[in-house]
């Protein structure tokens, strides 16, 4: 737990950067999923996967 108190502190990581991916995981973060982002516009949707 962070020193203010906070149990859970999301990170947003991109999956091809290996050396922060690193970093990451040796101050004690773990990956828990994966996400995906859409766009809307007028000549259709665009769908974007977000390791």
């Amino acid at each position: 737990m962070p020193a203010s108190g906070v149990g859970e502190v999301p990170l947003f990581a991109v999956l091809a950067n290996s050396a922060g991916n690193s970093l990451y995981q040796r101050i004690g973060y773990r990956p828990v999923g994966d996400f995906a982002m859409y766009d809307f516009t007028a000549s259709g949707i665009r769908a974007t996967t977000v390791p």
